[in-house]
């Protein structure tokens, strides 16, 4: 705990402006964090219990906040919250160097304990590169080889943790760590979070998931199974942890997309409860629209999220289907009205595909000697047969080809037959 003298805190309660108490005492008045557009918060509120309520611990300063350390400002300040975690650690109740307390200098006036690489305990540090002129410091809670996960406090706001990617020009990324009093493992009193890992994804025929799927190209209106590996590296036992798409941010437990795929279950923690160093598996459908076209992908990143917490802090793995070309065949059958060389009669195409029997009657075309048929009569499409009738032959051979498919969702077929009529009359 903090040895300042009491007439140090009265001086700071009596200072007529927040600018003259910084002055003497080297107070931080940090108003803003750094740039969060390359970190994701996982939790924020002006009061503490709300992160703690989520899994996410303020190591007891809520309770200790309405007093000064290292001569810092008390409550909701960046610094004085620091200097809290750090005494916490063992250091000394007095500030280690002399001269102004900002963040902005953390990182100057300890230069020899101040590098690029993060470790847990260490004290994040943004001096020049913070949009806040007084410079930022946090809690390092978390670290592995994508990300870091921080704790901070921040001057007259809220207190937060949010985890930072380690990703090329990410403004983000602090400026340096300071090692003051390094930790080696997570203390059993201070938990991480709701952190987690995704292992794998795969692709099944079946929701026991014990078969594998053989392709994840898929005909229109055909599902597949996919499960997520997930191990729970936190300090939270899951009960609820799901998967959302991350772009676009799907906050709710579906896997949403505007057109493709639908999904015809919600993925979900298949295991009960999942305690911390455990593996959970999420399983869903996803279905392939009928109205898919042939060769559409779907490209999605997915992430965990609690219901209970929202986004859990981790990787992204993508999963990717595409739809396939369906398969079509046809058999014509020529009219015995025509094989008797009369100049009419009826022309009958039996087609069998894999699609819905209203489509089969819009994509049959019909040509006469090259000549495609602008009046096609259609009957029995729900059996897959087109009749066609023609009239007004002339003597002579003819050709009828009869077309089904070519559009983007399936392929092409063609047959063509050949007959002669001997007579008009």
């Amino acid at each position: 705990m903090s040895s300042r003298p009491r007439r140090h805190r009265a001086r700071l309660l009596m200072a007529s402006t927040l600018a003259i108490t910084t002055a003497m005492l080297g107070l931080t008045t940090l108003t803003t964090t750094p740039a969060q557009a390359a970190s994701t918060l996982l939790c924020s509120g002006v009061s503490y219990s709300v992160c703690i309520s989520k899994g996410f611990p303020d190591g007891g300063y809520g309770a200790n906040s309405s007093t000064s350390y290292w001569l810092q400002y008390p409550k909701h300040n960046c610094t004085n919250y620091v200097a809290y975690r750090l005494i916490q650690n063992g250091m000394s109740d007095t500030k280690p160097w002399t001269g102004t307390g900002n963040a902005l200098t953390w990182g100057e006036k300890n230069a020899s304990k101040t590098d690029s690489t993060p470790a847990l305990g260490s004290i994040a540090w943004w001096g020049k590169s913070n949009t806040s002129p007084l410079g930022h410091v946090a809690y390092v809670e978390y670290v592995d080889a994508t990300q870091i996960v921080v704790s901070e406090d921040n001057y007259g706001g809220t207190f937060n943790w949010r985890s930072i990617p380690r990703t090329s020009g990410n403004s983000s990324w602090p400026d340096g760590f300071i090692h003051f009093a390094d930790q080696t493992t997570i203390s059993e009193t201070l938990p991480v979070g709701w952190i987690g890992s995704i292992k794998s994804i795969k692709y099944w025929k079946t929701d026991t998931a014990t078969t594998p799927a053989s392709t994840t190209n898929l005909a229109p209106g055909k599902r597949i199974y996919v499960t997520a590996r997930v191990l729970n590296k936190g300090g939270q036992t899951w009960t609820d942890v799901s998967l959302a798409a991350v772009t676009p941010k799907n906050a709710v437990k579906t896997i949403a997309d505007s057109t493709w795929p639908t999904t015809t279950s919600t993925p979900i923690q298949i295991e009960p409860s999942v305690a911390p160093g455990a593996t959970a598996t999420i399983g869903y459908w996803i279905q392939v629209p009928q109205t898919a076209a042939a060769g559409a992908t779907i490209v999605q990143s997915l992430k965990p999220m609690s219901a209970t917490a929202g986004w859990v802090t981790s990787n992204a793995k993508t999963i990717s289907l595409s739809v396939k070309k369906l398969k079509t065949s046809a058999t014509i059958t020529l009219s015995r009205g025509l094989a008797k060389k009369k100049n009419s009669g009826v022309i009958t195409a039996k087609l069998v595909s894999s699609q819905a029997a209203a489509a089969v009657a819009g994509n049959v075309r019909v040509r006469i000697d090259g000549k495609k048929l602008k009046l096609v009569t259609i009957a029995k499409a729900a059996k897959g047969k087109v009749v066609v009738k023609v009239k007004g032959l002339r003597k002579g051979k003819h050709t009828v080809s009869v077309s089904y498919g070519g559009s983007a969702s399936q392929s092409k077929v063609t047959k063509t037959i050949s007959f002669r009529v001997t007579s008009t009359k």
